[in-house]
């Protein structure tokens, strides 16, 4: 989550509720978790725009998939899946996603605040 009062709130909810296997992380989705990785797999639920972001693939496992909305305008679900031979794409269904901001795009479209970079 970019906001951290949001993501406060979503960690409240989740811990009310029982759940304490569930890891809450401030910054810029955009740019995944490389200090974790590698994952088996990736769920993006923000359009990325016209490609599936290189930063988010390189951090799949081998045999490791990514699920995220692409495309602009019209926005589909891409599954990548990582093997020895580099990545495989498919497109999926369509779908109608917010877009994925990071780096300063989030700063300008809030007007001057933004959470950690």
């Amino acid at each position: 989550e970019r906001h951290a009062g949001l993501s406060a709130l979503a960690e409240t909810r989740v811990r009310a509720l029982g759940l304490d296997n569930v890891k809450f992380v401030v910054g810029d989705g955009w740019r995944g978790l490389p200090d974790h990785a590698p994952f088996d797999a990736i769920n993006v639920a923000a359009a990325t725009g016209k490609m599936v972001p290189a930063e988010l693939e390189e951090q799949l496992a081998e045999r490791g998939r990514l699920v995220a909305p692409v495309g602009s305008p019209g926005q589909h679900l891409v599954r990548s899946r990582r093997s020895l031979r580099g990545f495989a794409r498919e497109q999926l269904e369509a779908v109608r996603f917010v877009p994925l901001v990071h780096g300063e795009s989030l700063r300008d479209s809030l007007g001057g605040t933004s959470g950690p970079d």
